[in-house]
């Protein structure tokens, strides 16, 4: 199972090295496009944008150490470009919260302590949501629909919302993958809670 897991590393690693990058000639044709109108922005101005990574993201965020593994050198820094660019752009309020791995429930208290957050500064929110983390913030949200007055929207991207093929293999435990990938797990800080 380790070597499985070692090549589909590297083979995701050499992907990133020979993909070639198109970010920058992205923001130079668009750098004069406005994306939101003036009527936009005085909408957003009283809005936080929360960005919530995937559940494994301190396996790809520079400078988070929790995680033996660090695969910041494969996307850099997750939602680095949104967390500069709003606020430089428009003047919009952006936040990356932490995620935990290891317990759904620490990332649902790091999604309420943002949500306090913008309560006391008057702020509504939008989250930004990506794959599990974006259940996380399902699941918060349902259980505590107090806040559901403070939303302006929520974006999930790639969010499992109807499940996966994957979650189902390791729920039903076929081909013995809950040993399987048991060495897997710590090296990433997760936990079988998580997955």
């Amino acid at each position: 199972m380790k070597l499985y897991f070692v090549l589909m590393i590297f083979m995701t690693s050499m992907y990133a090295f020979s993909s070639a990058d198109i970010t920058a000639l992205y923001k130079t044709q668009t750098s004069k496009m406005n994306v939101f109108s003036v009527d936009d922005v005085n909408v957003l101005s009283k809005t936080r944008m929360i960005f919530i990574p995937e559940v494994s993201s301190e396996t790809f965020l520079k400078n988070d150490n929790r995680s033996s593994a660090d695969f910041s050198f494969i996307t850099d820094d997750y939602f680095a470009t949104p967390l500069t660019y709003f606020p430089t752009k428009y003047n919009i309020k952006t936040e990356r919260i932490l995620v935990s791995s290891r317990y759904m429930s620490d990332t649902k208290d790091y999604i309420r302590s943002s949500l306090d957050k913008a309560i006391l500064a008057d702020e509504r929110v939008l989250f930004v949501a990506h794959s599990l983390s974006g259940i996380a913030l399902m699941e918060f949200l349902i259980e505590n629909q107090k806040y559901f007055s403070r939303m302006k929207g929520n974006v999930f991207l790639q969010s499992p919302l109807l499940g996966t093929p994957i979650a189902h293999i390791y729920r039903n435990n076929h081909y013995n993958i809950k040993k399987n990938l048991s060495s897997v797990t710590p090296f990433l800080n997760t936990s079988n809670a998580t997955i």
